[in-house]
């Protein structure tokens, strides 16, 4: 594949959502160090998520070209709802690795013995 052949709008196959997902969960990663602790969990880090997963999808929609139509709006929610699906879904996952490491996989506090 030559540089030629990459473009943004691969974020709107069924691999570039999961691709664009496990990016942007890295992101917030790094988002999430410079947060204040208040502001690391809940609602906050999940309107981050969607909105980068907005940004990414409206960008792959622009890339395209593509003239704004009923049919284009709809294939931008999807991919919206796919890559933000996705994000979420790897930064659970990864939150659960790193819980497991230390003994608690369980948010609501340690894992009974």
């Amino acid at each position: 594949m030559s540089t030629d052949d990459f473009t943004l709008a691969l974020v709107l196959t069924a691999a570039g959502a999961a691709t664009g997902g496990a990016l942007i969960a890295a992101i917030m990663q790094l988002i999430k160090a410079v947060l204040p602790a208040e502001m690391q969990t809940g609602r906050a880090v999940l309107f981050i998520v969607y909105g980068l997963a907005f940004l990414l999808v409206l960008g792959a929609i622009l890339d395209t070209g593509a003239a704004l139509t009923p049919a284009t709006i709809f294939l931008g929610v999807l991919s919206w709802q796919a890559v933000a699906a996705a994000a979420v879904g790897s930064y659970e996952v990864g939150a659960k690795a790193a819980g497991a490491a230390t003994g608690t996989t369980n948010p609501a506090g340690p894992d009974p013995q």
